[in-house]
């Protein structure tokens, strides 16, 4: 009996321990993009309801979640430095990224091809309606 409890009984728990300990969620959102692929992650330490990314809404992005695949046509770049227009509700405040901010058009351009990390971090410590990102190309 006891030989029998260990072999079912041992591994179905290895399994549950193992599959529910990871701390980072993904959500798939496409299998591959023709253009652009951004992939966001919240790293802010807290919930972003309603979090919307042009006209596609995800209800919560939770802490530790990564959106993966999300494909785009192109992407407007200010030098190296995406333009990633978010937006969502932190804390019960509505806050949004920091692209938002920008509105002189000197130095940017459309690329139409490339994978894209973003990183969602923080409120700006200057005004806290808006959202710092960091990014890296893939």
């Amino acid at each position: 009996m006891k030989t029998l409890s260990f072999t079912f009984i041992f591994p179905l728990t290895l399994i549950f321990l193992l599959t529910s300990c990871s701390s980072d969620d993904i959500i798939q959102e496409n299998d591959f993009c023709s253009h652009i692929t951004i992939n966001i992650k919240n790293e802010t330490g807290t919930d972003i309801q309603d979090f919307g990314l042009g006209e596609k809404i995800w209800d919560n992005l939770k802490d530790g979640t990564t959106i993966q695949n999300i494909c785009l046509d192109d992407l407007i770049l200010d030098g190296e430095f995406p333009m990633i227009y978010f937006n969502g509700i932190m804390d019960g405040e509505d806050v949004k990224s920091m692209a938002f901010l920008y509105w002189c058009g000197t130095g940017m351009y459309s690329v139409n091809e490339g994978v894209y990390t973003i990183q969602i971090k923080d409120r700006s410590e200057f005004n806290t309606e808006y959202v710092n990102y960091e990014f890296s190309t893939n």
